[in-house]
C-alpha cells in the first residue's frame, strides 16, 4: 500500500510462517514492476549525478528505513538490485517461480548491474582537462598550418606556377576548408560523447526510454488495463515526469 517499501511485502512473505498468506502472482508482478522502475530511476540519477526527488512517487513509496538506506550509499542501484534479489528469493520460496525462472531473472539482474556499472564509469570518469586543452590547441595549429603544405603540393601538380597562383589559392582554400570542417567536427563530436547522460539535445534520451520501459513492464507484468491507466495519468494536467 502507499508508504510501503518496494520489497516490504516480499520480505514479509520470506519470513512468513507456514500457513500464512503469501503473495499472489498479481502482487508478485506489481512488486517486480515497481522494483524495476525504481532501479531505472536511481540509475538515471546516478548517471546524471543528481539527487533523487524526495517528492517523486518512486521515493515516497519507500519506508523511512529504506529511504535512509538508499540515501547512505553512493551507488544506489546496487541497493535496489539487492531488494530485487530478496523479492525474487521470497517468491521463489513460495513456489510462485520455478527454479529456472528464478535463475533466469537473477541472470538478467546481473546483466543490468554490469551495464549500470559500465555506464557509471563513463559518466564519472571525465577526460583530463590538460588533454582536451592540448588536443584543441593542436587541432587549430594544424588547421592554420596545413594550407602551407597543401599550397606547396599543388604547386608542382600543374595547378599553377607557384604556391600563390590564383588556381592554387582556390584549391588550397577548398581543401583547407574541408580539412578544418572535418577536424573540428570530430573534435566537437568527441566533446558531445564525453558526457552522454545529461539533458542536451544530443544526449541519450533517458527520460523517453524510461517512460517507454515503464509502459512495457506495466503491460507485461500488470496487464493492458494498468498500462492504459499509466498512459492516462501522463496526459493529466500537472503530471510531472520522473526523469
Amino acid at each position: 500500500g502507499p508508504g510501503a517499501g518496494p520489497h516490504a511485502a516480499a520480505a514479509a512473505a520470506a519470513g512468513a510462517s507456514p500457513g500464512a498468506s503469501v503473495m499472489t502472482p498479481g502482487e508478485v508482478a506489481e512488486e517486480m514492476q515497481r522494483l524495476l522502475m525504481l532501479l531505472y530511476y536511481v540509475i538515471v540519477h546516478t548517471l546524471r549525478q543528481t539527487d533523487c526527488d524526495p517528492s517523486d512517487e518512486f521515493i515516497t513509496q519507500l519506508t523511512p528505513a529504506e529511504a535512509e538506506e538508499l540515501s547512505q550509499v553512493a551507488f544506489k542501484p546496487i541497493v535496489v538490485v539487492r531488494w530485487a534479489l530478496q523479492h525474487l528469493q521470497a517468491v521463489a520460496d513460495q513456489g510462485v517461480l520455478s527454479w529456472w525462472e528464478h535463475q533466469l531473472l537473477i541472470s538478467h539482474l546481473d546483466h543490468i548491474t554490469e551495464a549500470a556499472v559500465g555506464a557509471h564509469k563513463v559518466a564519472s570518469t571525465p577526460i583530463p582537462f590538460p588533454y582536451t586543452q592540448m588536443l584543441s590547441w593542436l587541432v587549430y595549429v594544424f588547421i592554420f598550418t596545413v594550407p602551407l603544405t597543401i599550397a606547396t603540393a599543388y604547386a608542382g601538380d600543374g595547378f599553377g606556377d607557384s604556391p600563390t597562383s590564383p588556381s592554387n589559392m582556390v584549391m588550397v582554400a577548398i581543401s583547407s576548408a574541408v580539412i578544418a570542417f572535418a577536424l573540428t567536427g570530430i573534435n566537437e563530436t568527441a566533446t558531445e560523447l564525453e558526457a552522454p547522460f545529461g539533458f542536451d539535445p544530443n544526449d541519450i534520451p533517458l527520460g523517453r526510454l524510461g517512460e517507454g520501459m515503464e509502459v512495457d513492464t506495466t503491460t507485461m507484468l500488470c496487464g493492458l488495463e494498468a498500462a492504459r491507466e499509466l498512459k492516462r495519468k501522463r496526459t493529466m494536467p500537472g503530471h510531472v515526469a520522473h526523469y
